[in-house]
């Protein structure tokens, strides 16, 4: 399983005791307990929605949680960690005993200084190994007073949280490599849609409700890395703007009673919640004592959006490498055990569907241009990197000692590298991966969607190199786009068909380094910007049946563009335009 930080360094001289000193050390046997150990994590979804407002139903199938909880560490893998460490050459005596029973508790059988041993060393990787680190994001009201860097001091976060205070605010405490999730804020209740029942002359209808969210939803991931921490996150906010929109349709039923038609009236009430939300999903370099702000602004026909997302992590104690030294062994040159934390690219990168820029239905006429709702609008958290990549590298700069001494060796512990070398071979593993170990390159985007002159969007995004990221904002509701009617037998009735649409912007970028040093940025991007607010128009039929029409201005990109090594800006589009400026770090 997976050890959330890595181990201060600790120093363990073994000596060997001679076989005539042994009926000195009469055995005794103490229970220890692993209960800390052991705490389980419930693991989340590994698919993140970043709208607010559920789709049609048959749009998306979210994958249910990912299982049974999972313990945060192993319980065989910290007996062969104690061990590895404590008198490794004494462990199959006669009388010598380590195990753990289902209850959490560690049975072991040795001499009283080795149980002293054990329980110094159980107490560090409890101090050490347990996650310390804890992820906050706060929503603020307004854009950051300042327009330049993303990363400030933690004083003038600190000062600016004081003088303003947040909306919301949500908080995980990280497990390496492990998705850990939270959400926080007040579920609304909405009628989304009427489901009508025919039978054989005779119709019933129900009213189908759905909930959004106020408030914050996230869920993360992360591994330490030097001088900070790398996250993969997913968050969505969400708040209201303006109040909801609650309209009834009346319409009539008709009934085929031999020999005449009789008419009934069937009426059903549907809301149309208006929520404005700022998404974001990627990987990010958190570095410690500084504080990540992320501005935003949406303009929409119903309203606008600003606000700034403040990420913070407060990191731990955990170190990249661990040294535990010297391992002594009868006859042999000493051991020196070892753990290292994997390499940045352990954090596969998530995963999108790309924005569909065509019509919203197959087949279907639909009054929006833009696909901006459906399985574009989730992430998806992969699988790990290639931890096997650290491994294999440790192993070669290692050498032969691998496969010549049979006490030695280099192996994956959950997410970290662990190895039992003598030192020469230890420092050559080590210098390795500390020279792959580099801090993933990145830059900073700053992006305008415009109008015309029109400004209508403003955010500012943090990229890494070969890690993708999707940004949402706008404001997400609901609207009439037809009615489907029900035919049975002798009766037919009209259904709703109701559409989720987005007055505002989702977009996917990626970063790549191209051969020649030169910045290519991959672009797919949907923008809707509503001209005005739908409004319910008359069928104008004998029925009083009304469908909203509204009218939206569109922009669809799906393409790569090549930029300076520093960096560089761009504008693709029309008449509706997306400006982007890439600074790289």
């Amino acid at each position: 399983m997976l050890l959330a930080a890595a181990l201060a360094p600790l120093l363990f001289v073994v000596d060997v005791p001679e076989r005539s000193q042994r009926a000195d050390r009469p055995i005794v046997l103490q229970r220890h307990s692993l209960a800390a150990f052991l705490e389980t994590v419930p693991l989340p979804s590994t698919t993140f929605p970043l709208l607010p407002l559920s789709g049609r139903g048959d749009d998306l199938e979210l994958d249910p949680p990912s299982g049974e909880p999972a313990a945060a560490h192993d319980a065989d893998t910290l007996i062969d960690l104690l061990r590895t460490v404590v008198e490794p050459t004494q462990w199959d005596n006669d009388g010598w005993l380590l195990h753990h029973d289902d209850g959490g508790s560690l049975l072991i059988g040795a001499p009283s200084d080795v149980q002293a041993k054990i329980a110094e060393l159980l107490a560090t990787l409890e101090r050490d190994l347990l996650p310390s680190e804890r992820l906050e994001l706060r929503v603020l009201p307004g854009r950051a007073a300042s327009d330049g860097a993303l990363l400030v001091d933690r004083a003038t976060a600190d000062g600016r949280l004081a003088a303003q205070g947040a909306l919301h605010t949500a908080r995980v405490a990280l497990r390496d490599l492990l998705p850990v999730a939270t959400e926080t804020g007040v579920r609304h209740e909405y009628v989304s849609l009427w489901e009508v029942d025919v039978a054989n002359a005779a119709t019933s209808s129900t009213p189908e409700r759905s909930d959004w969210l106020a408030g914050v939803r996230l869920s993360a991931r992360a591994t330490r890395v030097e001088a900070g921490a790398l996250v993969q996150l997913a968050v969505a906010t969400a708040d209201a703007v303006g109040e909801a929109e609650s309209f009834t349709f009346e319409a009539e039923t008709t009934h085929r009673l031999e020999p005449a038609l009789a008419k009934q009236r069937a009426i059903g009430r549907i809301d149309a919640p208006r929520v404005g939300f700022v998404s974001f999903a990627g990987t990010l370099l958190l570095p410690e004592g500084k504080v990540l702000w992320l501005p935003v602004t949406a303009r929409s026909a119903w309203g606008t959006v600003e606000c700034t997302l403040e990420l913070r992590c407060e990191l731990g104690n955990g170190r990249v490498l661990t040294v535990i030294e010297p391992i002594a062994r009868q006859g042999g040159e000493a051991l020196r055990f070892w753990m290292h934390r994997p390499l940045p690219e352990a954090l596969a990168p998530l995963q999108f569907w790309r924005i569909a820029t065509g019509r919203i239905f197959q087949g279907d006429e639909s009054p929006l241009g833009a696909h901006l709702s459906g399985p574009a609008s989730v992430a998806r958290f992969g699988e790990f990197g290639d931890l096997e990549r650290a491994r294999e590298m440790a192993a070669r700069a290692a050498g032969d000692v691998v496969d010549s001494d049979p006490d030695c060796h280099v192996a994956l512990t959950g997410s970290l590298v662990r190895a039992l070398l003598p030192p020469a071979a230890s420092d050559r593993a080590a210098r390795a991966l500390e020279m792959a170990s580099v801090t993933p390159r990145g830059a900073v985007v700053r992006g305008r969607v415009r109008r015309g002159e029109q400004l209508c969007t403003e955010f500012a995004l943090p990229l890494l190199i070969g890690q993708p990221a999707a940004f949402w904002s706008g404001v997400q509701s609901r609207l009439v786009r037809g009615f489907g009617p029900e035919i049975a037998e002798r009766v037919a009735t009209p259904r709703a068909q109701m559409e989720n649409f987005v007055d505002g912007i989702g977009l996917r970028l990626e970063l790549q380094r191209s051969a020649r040093g030169e910045l290519r940025l991959g672009v797919n991007a949907a923008a809707q910007l509503l001209t005005a607010q739908p409004k319910l128009v008359p069928l104008g039929d004998a029925s009083s049946l009304a469908t909203h029409l509204p009218t939206s201005a569109v922009l669809a990109i799906d393409e790569w563009v090549t930029l300076p090594a520093r960096g560089g800006s761009v504008t693709l589009g029309g008449d509706v335009t997306l400006e982007l400026e890439v600074i790289a770090n």
